[in-house]
């Protein structure tokens, strides 16, 4: 027997209470989104029973859902699928006649799996009763928790996560240690993941898993802003044997000097003017943990001796105190400057660029990977609708829908979204709170581009060849390696030319 579970609390109990009764059969996690590809998967295993617990599919999978139960039929299988009564009213046209449906008629699911599949024990009953009432601790940790196993599913496509969380919470159930830490991790950190199915997104991935199994190296994270650069560390860290502790973030470019060697570094009481208390800093607080320094470029030169004697020693002092300090922290580091660059110009040290530089990453842009355009908006634009439920609910507005059309997401893709992910929630944003859909007004125009090459200039030569490659380092993300790609030149050849062609231009970021 094989059931399949959907990403919602009844459904979970309902699951858990199944395999009560078979306690041998095959657990699958499934959702609305992936029920169609999980069905054509299971068609090919030929299995003997399929028990569907809760799971629904949205319209636009729904022949997709037909065609593969009917696959599925023809092998022999029995099928059994439970949902609740508006969704199998919705898909009544689509639903095969040789499957088995049934419907709560206003019982909850986890009773109508129990009721169906004879399961009247004491310690399922009292497990119903919990579920139907819907009060207590216990009963607010397992919601907690499924919603954990869930997020670990989806982010850290970890596939073990919810059928080890349901199997664990067969009745009579109290919570363990390892429950209680998972919870705990997804409080702290949310539902952060990298979405899409693009070979640069799957590369990601990869290199993030491969890394997070190495929990000492030192990670540099590249990228344009807005895309996703904090997930990936968070990731990295969640990837980790250092899951368990914690996850601290310092944006570098937020602090003047002397409160960001306090922000890392911590404090004595009276160490500055203001400084009323003793006070930690994010090393100590990462300890044994991931610290994520973000726009690591913009870090003051004199400041940066002090964080390589940190990496070098694993040992500091608060500022204003004597007293050593030893630490176990994993430091991840991101920007979007050319910090290789930056260490040319000095205004970055080479030994602590090769200090945090060990392992090296980079985050695409969002252009690079328009094939995910589509499920990163509709996953945004259904967070943005969630949010929203109770302001619709309240003043009895009409909800906007919470996936795009197709013909929608192929205007989108005609935009080069400079601001990543982030411009794209911006934009989403704006289409729900003004209930307006036309793309070009929302997205407005396109940030006006720094003069490059004007042939209409009578100039010498060489200065419209520094005009050019400063135009084309500039247009790369003042990237040397896409630079030079596009100019068709060497690297060596790019750095002599970056050279004087900056020589009397302000540098980036100065």
């Amino acid at each position: 027997m094989i059931i399949l579970a959907m990403n919602k609390t009844d459904s979970v109990i309902a699951s858990a209470l199944l395999l009560k009764k078979y306690p041998d059969a095959q657990l699958h996690v499934t959702s609305a989104r992936r029920i169609a590809e999980l069905l054509e998967t299971l068609a090919a295993q030929a299995p003997a029973r399929v028990t569907v617990a809760g799971v629904g599919f949205y319209d636009d999978s729904a022949p997709r859902v037909k065609r593969h139960l009917d696959a599925l039929h023809k092998t022999g299988a029995r099928i059994d699928w439970y949902m609740d009564e508006p969704h199998l009213d919705k898909h009544r046209k689509t639903l095969l006649k040789n499957v088995r449906y049934a419907c709560g008629s206003g019982e909850s699911l986890p009773r109508l799996v129990a009721h169906e599949n004879d399961i009247r024990d004491q310690d399922a009953n009292e497990f119903l009763a919990l579920y139907e009432k819907g009060a207590g601790k216990q009963f607010e940790f397992i919601g907690d928790l499924i919603q954990a196993a869930f997020n670990d599913y989806f982010v850290l496509e970890d596939d073990a996560a919810v059928p080890n969380v349901i199997r664990r919470l067969t009745p009579p159930y109290e919570p363990s240690a390892e429950d209680r830490m998972q919870v705990a991790r997804y409080q702290t950190h949310g539902s952060r993941r990298l979405t899409g199915k693009s070979q640069a997104i799957a590369d990601l991935r990869n290199s993030i898993k491969r890394i997070g199994l190495d929990s000492l190296c030192r990670v540099m994270i590249l990228g344009e802003s807005g895309t996703g650069k904090e997930t990936a560390a968070r990731m990295i860290h969640l990837t980790s044997n250092r899951k368990n502790h914690a996850f601290h973030a310092v944006n570098c470019g937020n602090f003047s000097h002397n409160l960001l060697v306090s922000e890392l570094f911590g404090h004595e009481k009276g160490a500055f003017t203001g400084a009323d208390m003793q006070r930690k800093g994010a090393f100590e607080l990462a300890d044994g943990g991931t610290l994520f320094l973000d726009e690591v470029g913009e870090l003051p030169l004199d400041l940066q001796p002090r964080l390589l004697r940190v990496l070098e020693e694993k040992a500091f002092r608060r500022l204003g105190g004597n007293e050593l300090l030893r630490v176990d922290v994993r430091v991840v580091a991101a920007t979007n400057k050319d910090l290789a660059h930056e260490v040319e110009e000095g205004r970055f040290r080479e030994d602590l660029y090769y200090r945090l530089n060990e392992v090296t990453i980079c985050t695409p842009p969002l252009r690079e990977r328009l094939e995910d355009l589509g499920a990163v908006a509709n996953e945004i634009l259904f967070d943005i609708c969630k949010k929203r439920a109770d302001i619709y609910k309240q003043y009895k507005l009409k909800p906007p829908p919470r996936r795009l059309a197709p013909e929608q997401i192929a205007a989108l893709c005609k935009h080069s979204w400079p601001g990543n992910v982030r411009e794209l929630h911006n934009v989403l944003l704006r289409a729900v709170v003004m209930d307006s859909w036309n793309w070009e007004e929302l997205i407005g125009p396109a940030p006006r581009q720094k003069a490059g090459f004007d042939a209409r200039s009578i100039r010498p030569l060489k200065e419209f060849e520094n005009d050019y490659v400063r135009y084309v380092y500039e247009m790369n993300g003042y990237n040397k390696t896409k630079t030079a790609d596009t100019l068709g030149i060497s690297i060596t050849t790019l750095r002599a030319k970056l050279k004087e062609a900056m020589a009397d231009r302000p540098q980036p970021g100065a």
